[in-house]
């Protein structure tokens, strides 16, 4: 994934974050990644002295896109819809392998500051309850946090336009400004 859209990610992500939390983030590029920070892709740092969160972003759309094709392709054949439910389940697969690889590649410190923002472009809306329960067990991982994400679709570009989405395998404590 190239840096403009780990960039263009953590930027929903913060936006969501800002507005949920009454916080003020910001995001940062991590452009020294090949030399300090190597696990971060971008910061979100406070003007109000807020923590500083840093997201990995992880991506699975290749993956995605070439199993799409593929079931679009037996649809067409059978003339049945194959597609959606499979793509939940190959959904599900892909998130918790990208987990699963994560929590290999990185030590329990560095994964104690580091927030996983799992994306996905295609395609319809997690199913929250779905997601939900398949991904309780997670809830325990060293991260900071895991966060599902699916960037919004416009009419004109999906047959499923949304305003994005966001679900919370871990959950971070933020803590927020209050305006007393």
């Amino acid at each position: 994934m190239d840096k403009n859209e780990e960039i263009r990610f953590a930027e929903f992500f913060t936006e969501w974050l800002n507005e949920t939390c009454n916080a003020d983030y910001r995001t940062i590029p991590n452009n020294n990644e090949n030399k300090i920070d190597k696990e971060i892709d971008v910061y979100a740092k406070s003007e109000s002295g807020l923590q500083q969160l840093n997201f990995q972003v992880v991506t699975s759309e290749g993956i995605l896109r070439r199993e799409e094709g593929r079931l679009r392709s037996i649809s067409k054949k059978t003339g049945n819809n194959v597609v959606t439910g499979k793509l939940i389940d190959l959904d599900k697969e892909w998130i918790k392998k990208a987990i699963k690889d994560k929590e290999k590649k990185y030590s329990a410190e560095v994964k104690k500051s580091l927030i996983l923002l799992i994306q996905k472009e295609i395609g319809p809306l997690f199913n929250e309850n779905y997601f939900k329960k398949h991904f309780e067990k997670f809830k325990n991982s060293d991260f900071k946090g895991i966060y599902l994400m699916h960037l919004p679709l416009f009419k004109e570009n999906s047959s499923h336009p949304h305003n994005g989405q966001i679900l919370k395998i871990k959950e971070v404590e933020f803590h927020v400004k209050t305006d007393l």
